[in-house]
């Protein structure tokens, strides 16, 4: 899947040994940074879908993560002339990796990641096919065609369908109202992330998407489960209050950290979306939420 922007860039800073150096290329080229959302939104759909059987949550999170890396290779391709003007530090335009060998890796990481979920089943590998084609599309078109974030959020909820399919009650009412919460989510920080600095008041409307989670938990999280989700829901709510500072108030503005602390929230949004699921599955989140940060911090630097 494509991820917004507001991924980490490659920076300058001393010289590392080839293979570290290898790596970090590899990690930023692929936004190494957002994958553990990825990871959280497979996680919270196969919970939705009836959970059960470890061995497909396995086979679907690689399956999803090629997904996403061979959508970013294929980013980085596209994206390559616009890149050589607005970010030359990016790998393609700084000459550490070629434009031809992305478009490759982009295919193949695709291919494989539907053969994983072919592997699980038919309709799993559906699924994944529609997050394939919704990444392509956006690839093609996000920086001509105005609905392209849709287009991402789109990724999110086939990728949440895809998910609950390998659960072992299928996807269902409740994963794909989740899946279209995240979805909507997903829009809001893409349009968020695009807007030019310094902003104008016109431009703040996508904060509204923002709260969809939140509305729906508020809505739907009845008895037993309602102190949880309000307070899980205060949580959504406050990353996305601590990230949109950086953007609203003009002596802290930094448009690129808000996109990526907002990238970061999708992981409490999933979170959020299970609030049946025991504790054990809480720490698994925090883990995820934490390692964006240290992702995003490990490829900064080539």
């Amino acid at each position: 899947m494509s991820p917004p922007p507001g991924a980490p860039m490659v920076g300058r800073a001393a010289p590392l040994p080839s293979a570290m150096r290898s790596l970090v290329i590899f990690l930023t080229i692929s936004r190494a940074g957002n994958l553990p959302t990825i990871w959280s939104n497979c996680l919270a759909g196969w919970w939705l879908g009836g959970h059960g059987n470890p061995g497909r949550l396995t086979v679907l999170l690689l399956g999803a993560s090629l997904l996403y890396i061979g959508g970013a290779f294929l980013n980085d391709a596209l994206d390559a002339d616009s890149d050589r003007q607005h970010r030359r530090s990016r790998p393609i335009p700084s000459g550490l990796f070629p434009a031809r060998l992305a478009v490759q890796g982009g295919i193949a990481f695709l291919a494989a990641g539907l053969l994983c979920l072919f592997g699980i089943s038919r309709l799993t590998g559906t699924l994944g096919l529609g997050v394939s084609l919704l990444a392509v599309t956006f690839n093609l078109t996000h920086r001509s065609f105005v609905l392209s974030p849709g287009l991402l959020g789109g990724c999110r909820l086939f990728l949440y369908a895809a998910a609950a399919s390998a659960g072992a009650n299928g996807t269902g009412g409740w994963a794909v109202w989740c899946g279209i919460a995240a979805a909507t989510y997903a829009a809001g920080v893409r349009l968020l992330a695009t807007i030019e600095a310094p902003p104008r008041r016109d431009q703040y409307w996508p904060v509204v998407l923002l709260a969809a989670p939140i509305a729906l938990a508020l809505t739907m999280d009845v008895n037993e489960f309602r102190v949880r989700g309000i307070a899980l829901s205060a949580v959504v709510g406050l990353n996305s209050i601590l990230a949109l500072r950086r953007m609203l108030w003009p002596a802290a503005r930094d448009i690129a950290k808000t996109a990526a602390a907002l990238t970061a929230g999708m992981i409490l949004v999933d979170w959020l979306a299970v609030v049946d699921a025991p504790i054990e599955m809480a720490f698994v989140f925090v883990l995820l939420f934490a390692a964006v940060f240290l992702l995003q911090r490990g490829t900064t630097t080539v």
